[in-house]
């Protein structure tokens, strides 16, 4: 049983995803996998089911005076029917934040090449470090970069940036590509889509192989 949280402040840099598409990798590898939605907008749910409509997703039923509750309570759900939970959040809701840290074992954190993005992964990764001084360990990190080029300036600087921010940075990058929105708009998985997702499934495959081994490590 291993929990994995992408975890981020801000919307647009791929966070569900990153979600989607690493629990669809995982189901190719035969794990049972869930998934936790905790965006209102259920976009991941949408997607998935389409895509694979044989992996539950389970849907975080919003409560205002308690939402770090309704997550822990939606996650303890999904280990009920998978050997793998990978929970998808909301964006800027700190509270929601802080309880995927404390229930996953990764915490994968997007971040795209602008300033302010990086900025709110650093702000994501004090986010694991308050967790990690309240229980005493904490889930871990890995930084990924999204949506960029890492062979482009802007790219590249982006990835010397995220070196900065104290914590592991995946060795893939997931490239921008329209794949991602045709696969979206298909509903379905990226090597679904043939030659044209060929690159985006790689680069998928790649990450996969990343968190993997970080999950090894945590047992």
């Amino acid at each position: 049983m291993a929990t994995v949280a992408v975890i981020g402040w801000k919307g647009g840099v791929g966070k569900s995803a990153v979600a989607v598409a690493l629990a669809l990798r995982a189901l190719e590898d035969g794990l049972r996998v869930a998934v936790v939605d905790c965006d209102p907008q259920r976009s991941s749910a949408r997607w998935l089911e389409a895509a694979a409509p044989e992996l539950p997703v389970v849907q975080v039923e919003q409560d205002p005076t308690d939402p770090a509750g309704a997550v822990l309570r939606a996650v303890t759900a999904a280990e009920e029917l998978a050997d793998l939970v990978i929970c998808d959040p909301p964006p800027s809701a700190a509270e929601v934040l802080r309880a995927l840290a404390l229930a996953a074992d990764v915490a994968l954190v997007p971040t795209g090449a602008s300033v302010e993005e990086v900025a709110l992964a650093g702000r994501s990764l004090e986010v694991l470090e308050s967790v990690a001084r309240f229980r005493g360990g904490a889930a871990r990190p890995l930084v990924v970069l999204t949506r960029i080029d890492t062979r482009t300036g802007l790219g590249r600087e982006a990835q010397e940036t995220a070196a900065t921010l104290g914590a592991p940075v995946a060795s893939t990058a997931l490239r921008y590509r329209v794949a991602w929105l045709e696969a979206v708009a298909a509903g379905c998985t990226l090597r679904a889509l043939g030659s044209q997702g060929t690159e985006a499934a790689k680069e998928v495959d790649a990450l996969w192989s990343e968190v993997v081994e970080l999950l090894e490590v945590t047992r």
